[in-house]
């Protein structure tokens, strides 16, 4: 985001070659003086001082073209520089891949020493390029005024002075020498004495105070440590000052000075007193010209915004200047002003919602601004989480204003669809957070209601990309295959994609599913499935012909209500899940036999449905029970195999089409595969197959790699069947002793041997073309041979064979080459580790004398071994893992760890590796998670209490680790929540980042903690109960049940919440809560808490008590249901029987802000010219009336010009600016009319100036002057003055040197109000 990186630059201003006439400031204007504004633009004064100088219109377009001639310049060298950036970054990665590779090769070395040059001459063009932006950005500087200058001041702004090239003034102070010297501290206070008064002084010339603002700007950066010693008033008294200056940079600095000088300490009411928001307002206001002051004035603003007595001394006017612009949608500052509106109401929302600022963040989360979205979501979902911020937010109603996108149609534009978008991630995102679904479920469920119907709407995009947000919301991963389904055709779920039901389906239940049952049944409850029937039923009552959009929208349709139902069976309880798969609305339509065209689609919608849920829970069943469907698969093959004879065998050989032809693309290989994994099984088969016929020859022939048939064929996913049957073909040789022999005749184990001999550092000769290059590796099937190679390690033959040909000695060799990570990460993970033999000591080898990322990679692979394959090894594997832990890398200890902690899942894992005692000292918390696993065992126990190490862990978890164990689930929830960044929704149906996405997902079970291990055991349990700990967090839940404003005892309340249902969720643990009487405590807090985010805490932890039968029994006595699987075990998941107890927020009364009181000041007599300022002033708020009441204001400037001169009326309208909302056009516009001179006694007027919005007053019946303001009460503050009464302020009038002008506002008070009350009843 531009803006934001703008705040925060720190570059130091340049020079401007201008002389600083008085101190005068305004607000730029146009050229359409006397036109008045419209409703949308403003239009400006006619007064003949500012329209009708030719001399300053000439000024102002030599000063345009300059500036245009500068910002070419600037936009051709920032190019070139991206360009010269781009080349950079080419060469560093070229010069990578050149290291990579021999560096003996003179070959390589010469490209290298070229790419070497190319990449020094590219860095020394890039400084150039940056020294020329430098100069350039010296000479970039605006004009030094805001609209309406005088011709004195134009005369003396053309005037120039020599900037001088070193500081030549005697109280010019660097600070580099003293920056954290103690002794010298006196040295810098007197040199900021010394600036003061330089800045004090009238007769320097700009430069010269501008090189004195310079040296401050270095002493506060340098020195922030010693600002108690510093003449703080007088230096914000000489700083502002400076504000008022003509020259830009002399402001820049000065704001630069008072941030910093802020930073050092509390410095608000300093600023306050000095009318510094004056200033700022002033500068906010400017128009793009100057861009850059009004970003160090935003900066200023940010500083008051860090804590909430800083907000304090924050003006409304400041406020309400920083919201206009952040309403103001092209406006270049909208996004910092919007991120600076959210840091303020995490500070502070009172004054934001005093102001009107939600609205504009509102507004702001409904347009496409894809850098803000999350972040200004974020600052709403905080508003909602306790009461003390809720009472600012409309309950239910702002969600609804961003959702209005959805059923807007009416108002359809270019950008609707990015809209849509946004408002879709917007809705995600709000789904996924506890405060966003309580909002969403507000007035019975109203916006998810609206936003299922929407889906209705005719509309083809709106409806993909509603479709698309459900699967988001529902986190289901859409197969590869989805677009070809949603094209019509007919497709089978691949491999993959029963893999990925697997990964999502058998895992353990976390809390991601429990989060997830809670919105599933929110969407059905609000009638999600019906809808979906609908709109196949609907869009099949009137087809269009050739209408592929709406085809595809009905089948995606289908394909989400069948995911749907496949979801609900995971993590709905029965009594909810039963009628959603019986679909009854659909059946009802599909035995329908009035319709048959309707019946037609109901029944297809049917089989569709049937084929995807068939298919999934076919390889459920297929993956529960896969080694007995793999040895009867053996059998039956076998059986075939031994049956059939000799002259049906060679029909099949001839079937193959091997034995008539050498082109390979005629080859039936179906039919290959089969042959090779049924008959020739029998090795009667084999032998005639072997000796008898060319088939093993020609199949042999094909893969050897000098032939270049097999190993030239291009890396595809189609082509790894070539691969599948070269592995089965080794495999079924290796079986036999006759297809071993066969096979050690062969050519091809030798061929293979040679080609890895090849990549031999020591003993090789390389050829002009190795097989196994990089490249081959990377662009053709020659990887295959590495795991037909690993297909003869899984028995004894096999590796007899790869003894022989010596290739497991060309492992040892190949596995310490430097340059060839990709061939040694493909030895990891070919090999078969089943059997005691060279794998093993292959990877030992590899993961103890390997590169750090190798060894990180081999210890990574072999907790997957150990965690998906047979447990007959797992010796072994444990063994290894444990001498990881001493690695000298710590990312391979935590790796090893990790590998541990999942291995350990099983018992006897756990049993051998408690046997082993590692020593995990030297891994501190890292080795936390292997030693809370021993306390699950009564053997790991003992370990542990003979360590010392039961007792100080308890009394840590109870002191601060149950904190950081709450922090760690929570941030680990979030980022299980956390919505992806860009465009979720890509054109083939798949969501960006989705590998980011399932690690994730694979990752949200619960880490261990310390209690709910401990409870596993009896003597856990016993030490628990001897400790005491459990009472003490018992009564902590009592007495601080209800809590919502302390956030340090919610914090704390959340950590012993999630101890407790730790363990709650054991056996052992759950009569402690029982003894306790805990449960209905917890279930008191899920359905009543006003924290919201405490509700989702007890939520889960009411899931944790699920996880025993025991638990399930007690929570039915308080109306929650635990969800059980078919075998009746339970799943950790519950639901209330009656969800919106649990979904229920009490509603509460909005904050709204008493309208302003009726101020009377005490003055007698009035001026009629300044009573139509400020009404006119008053009505530019209402876009009805603004433009005659601009018409009046330009009339009256080009009349009375000498009124725009006054400080006090200027401090009105200044009032009125910051009590009603105006937009940024008009702000702009009041602020320009003025033109405030600031020299002698305006200064003393100034500080004399009440901006407060109160006086002293006269009140009546309760009412200043005696005002009757029953006739309506005004509307919550932010909506204009019109609506509501409207206070006029008295500056003190004494102090007034201007006689040209009557000043007197107090007599006309009552009768403008009355004007305004006039307005409000009329409006």
């Amino acid at each position: 985001m531009e803006s934001s990186q703008e705040l925060n630059s720190e570059v130091s201003p340049p020079i401007l070659p201008v002389t600083e006439g008085p101190a005068s400031w305004t607000t730029s204007q146009g050229d359409d003086g006397g036109m008045g504004l419209d409703d949308g633009d403003m239009q400006d004064s006619d007064d003949p001082d500012t329209t009708d100088n030719f001399d300053q219109e000439l000024d102002e377009q030599d000063q345009d073209h300059e500036d245009d001639d500068l910002e070419a310049k600037m936009d051709e060298l920032y190019i070139q520089l991206q360009m010269e950036t781009k080349a950079k970054e080419s060469a560093e990665n070229l010069l990578e891949v050149y290291r990579s590779k021999d560096v003996g090769n003179t070959g390589n070395n010469k490209l290298r020493n070229q790419v070497e040059l190319e990449l020094q001459a590219t860095i020394e063009r890039i400084a150039e390029i940056n020294l020329q932006l430098d100069y350039y950005k010296q000479r970039a500087f605006d004009p030094p005024s805001y609209g309406f200058i005088p011709d004195h001041v134009l005369k003396e702004s053309n005037q120039s002075f020599t900037v001088p090239t070193r500081r030549s003034h005697s109280n010019s102070f660097s600070t580099s020498d003293y920056a954290d010297n103690e002794d010298d501290r006196q040295s810098i206070h007197s040199a900021v004495g010394d600036i003061i008064s330089s800045l004090r002084s009238l007769l320097d010339s700009p430069s010269v105070r501008l090189e004195h603002l310079s040296s401050l700007v270095n002493i506060l950066k340098q020195n922030p440590h010693i600002h108690p010693g510093y003449p703080v008033q007088e230096l914000v008294s000489c700083l502002r000052f400076c504000l008022a200056s003509t020259v830009r940079e002399i402001r820049l600095n000065a704001y630069r000075c008072l941030r910093l000088l802020s930073g050092t300490g509390p410095l608000g009411p300093v600023l306050t007193a000095h009318k510094i928001d004056v200033f700022i307002i002033r500068s906010l206001m400017a128009d793009h010209r100057l861009e850059s002051e009004r970003i160090e004035a935003l900066k200023l603003v940010r500083c008051f915004i860090t804590t909430k007595e800083g907000m304090q001394h924050l003006s409304d006017g400041v406020m309400r200047a920083v919201i206009a612009i952040a309403e103001q949608s092209d406006e270049k500052l909208r996004n910092a002003c919007l991120e600076t509106l959210g840091e303020m109401v995490m500070a502070d929302p009172k004054p934001v919602a005093r102001c009107g600022g939600f609205r504009a963040i509102l507004v702001a989360l409904s347009d496409n601004l894809q850098d803000l979205s999350d972040a200004l979501l974020k600052v709403f979902l905080y508003m909602l989480e306790s009461p003390d911020t809720r009472c600012y937010v409309r309950q239910g109603l702002d969600s609804e204003m961003v959702m209005a996108v959805f059923t807007d149609i009416y108002s359809m534009g270019p950008s609707y669809l990015e809209r849509v978008k946004a408002a879709a991630r917007i809705v995600i995102s709000m789904v996924r957070s506890w405060a966003g679904l309580f909002d969403l479920c507000a007035n019975d469920k109203r916006a998810i209601r609206s936003l299922v119907q929407s889906i209705k709407l005719p509309i083809q995009e709106n409806k993909r990309i509603l479709l698309d947000m459900l699967f988001e919301v529902f986190r289901i991963q859409t197969p590869k295959w989805l677009k070809e389904f949603m094209n019509g055709k007919t497709v089978k779920p691949s491999q993959e994609d029963y893999e990925r039901y697997w990964t999502t389906h058998a895992q353990p239940m976390g809390l991601v599913d429990h989060h997830q049952s809670v919105v599933l049944t929110v969407f059905i409850d609000t009638g999600l499935i019906e809808t979906l029937i609908s709109l196949i039923e609907d869009d099949s009552k009137s087809p269009k012909p050739g209408d592929i959009d709406n085809q595809k929208i009905i089948r995606k349709a289908t394909v989400l209500i069948s995911e749907l139902m496949q979801l609900a069976h995971k993590v709905l309880p029965t009594s909810k899940s039963i009628p959603m798969q019986t679909l009854p609305s659909l059946f009802k339509i599909a035995s329908n036999f009035d319709d048959q065209v309707l019946r037609h689609v109901a029944t297809n919608a049917f089989r569709l449905i049937d084929t995807l849920s068939r298919s999934s829970t076919g390889l459920l069943a297929e993956r529960y029970d896969d080694n007995r469907g793999q040895r009867q698969l053996d059998r039956i093959k076998q059986r075939v195999g031994t049956q059939l004879d000799e002259q049906n065998f060679r029909t099949l050989l001839n079937d193959t089409l091997v034995l008539s032809t050498k082109e390979v693309s005629k080859w039936r290989w179906n039919l290959i595969l089969e042959i090779i994994q049924g008959p020739m099984l029998n090795p009667r088969r084999l032998d005639e197959a072997v000796r008898g016929t060319k088939f093993s020859k020609r199949l042999l022939a094909f893969y050897r790699p000098l032939n270049h048939r097999y190993s030239n064929q291009p890396a595809s996913e189609s082509h790894q069947t070539f691969t599948k049957i070269g592995c089965a073909l080794f495999e079924t040789l290796a079986s036999t002793s006759e297809g071993v022999k066969y096979l050690s005749q062969n050519k091809i184990l030798r061929l293979i041997a040679d080609g890895l001999a090849q990549l031999d550092p020591i003993h090789s000769h390389p050829g002009s073309d190795p097989i196994f290059s990089r490249e081959k590796m990377e662009a053709t099937m020659t990887s295959g041979y590495f795991e037909m190679l690993g297909t003869l390690c899984k028995s004894r033959n096999g590796s007899r064979l790869l003894e022989k040909f010596k290739i497991f000695n060309l492992y040892y060799r190949l596995s310490e080459l430097r340059s060839r990570d990709d061939i040694i990460k493909k030895i990891i993970t070919s090999m078969d580790y089943s059997m005691d033999g060279h794998p093993r000591v292959i990877l030992s080898k590899i993961m103890t004398s390997g590169y750090k990322h190798i060894r990180l990679y081999a210890t990574q692979h072999l907790g997957a071994v150990i965690r998906n394959e047979k447990n007959e090894f797992n010796d072994w594997g444990i063994r290894l893992l444990c001498t990881q832990l001493c690695d000298p890398s710590l990312d391979v200890c935590h790796m090893a760890v990790r590998a541990l902690d999942e291995a350990c899942s099983h018992r006897k894992n756990l049993d051998l590796l408690i046997r082993l005692k590692p020593n995990l000292d030297h891994l501190g918390e890292a080795g936390n998670p292997l030693l809370l696993r021993f306390l699950s065992t009564s053997k790991g126990f003992k370990h542990l209490h003979d360590m010392s190490y039961i007792d100080g862990e308890m009394d840590e978890w109870s002191m601060f680790a149950n904190r950081q164990y709450m922090i760690h689930t929570e941030v680990k929830l979030a980022k299980a929540m956390e919505l992806q960044r860009f465009n979720p929704f890509s054109e083939d149906g798949k969501f960006e980042n989705e590998a980011e996405v399932q690690l994730v997902l694979a990752k949200q079970v619960l880490t261990p903690h310390f209690y709910g291990e401990l409870t596993r055991t009896e003597e856990g349990c016993r030490l628990l109960r001897q400790k005491g700990h459990f009472s003490e967090y018992a009564r902590y839940i009592r007495e601080h049940g209800n809590e919502c404003k302390d956030p340090s005892i919610i914090s704390e309340l959340k950590s012993v919440l999630w101890a407790v249902g730790n363990i709650g969720s054991t056996p052992g643990g759950l009569p402690f809560l029982e003894e306790e009487d805990l449960i209905k405590y917890i279930v008191g807090m899920a359905e009543r808490s006003k924290i919201l985010s405490l509700k989702g805490t007890c939520f889960y932890v009411l899931g944790l008590l699920c996880k025993t039968s025991q638990g399930v029994e007690l929570l039915e006595d308080y109306g929650w249901q635990g969800i059980l699987d078919l075998d009746r075990t339970p799943r950790g998941l519950c639901l209330p029987k009656n969800l919106n107890r649990f979904l229920e927020m009490p509603p509460w009364d909005v904050y709204r802000e008493a309208v302003p009181p009726l101020v009377q000041p005490l003055a007698i007599e009035g001026n009629l010219i300044e009573k139509e300022i400020l009404k006119a002033t008053g009505e530019l708020s209402n876009h009805i009336l603004t433009n005659g009441a601009s018409k009046s204001l330009s009339r009256i400037k080009a009349e009375h010009p000498a009124y725009f001169t006054s400080l006090a009326l200027f401090g009105g309208v200044l009032n009125l600016l910051g009590y009603y909302h105006f937009r940024l056009p008009v702000r702009r516009f009041i602020l320009g009319l003025f033109d405030i001179k600031f020299e002698g006694a305006m200064w003393d007027r100034l500080d004399n100036l009440d901006l407060s919005g109160t006086n002293s007053v006269t009140k009546v019946n309760g009412f200043p002057g005696g005002i009757d303001t029953s006739a309506g009460p005004g509307p919550s503050p932010g909506y204009g003055p019109l609506l509501s009464p409207v206070p006029v302020h008295s500056p003190v009038l004494s102090a007034r040197d201007d006689r040209t002008v009557s000043t007197s506002l107090g007599a006309v008070a009552e009768d403008l109000s009355l004007e305004f009350l006039k307005l409000n009843n009329g409006s």
